[in-house]
């Protein structure tokens, strides 16, 4: 599931943020990416798919975040190909663990 996005953190005084709710279950991955990430164009002038996100964390089911993560930067870097990077690239995944 991809959720809302909200403006950026320590540019407002004041923000009405989205919130939302999901059930997390053992195992579980979250990811959470900056705009840097997936405004990234490729030569084509076409921005880092969404769909890849999902696709990288489908086929990492199970591995260890060292893995998640190194597909991740491969697949974004393979993607960018020799296109400038414009913005910085961030992101956190997360692994549930049932408490």
């Amino acid at each position: 599931k991809i959720a809302k996005s909200n403006p950026p953190l320590g540019v407002f005084e004041k923000l009405d943020l989205s919130l939302f709710r999901m059930k997390l279950h053992k195992g579980d991955l979250v990811l959470i990416v900056t705009d840097g990430l997936i405004e990234q164009t490729n030569s084509d002038g076409v921005e880092y798919p969404l769909k890849s996100l999902k696709e990288i964390l489908v086929s990492t089911e199970g591995m260890d975040l060292r893995t998640v993560k190194t597909t991740l930067l491969e697949d974004f870097y393979h993607f960018r190909g020799t296109q400038a990077q414009h913005d910085d690239v961030t992101f956190s995944i997360l692994r549930y663990e049932s408490p």
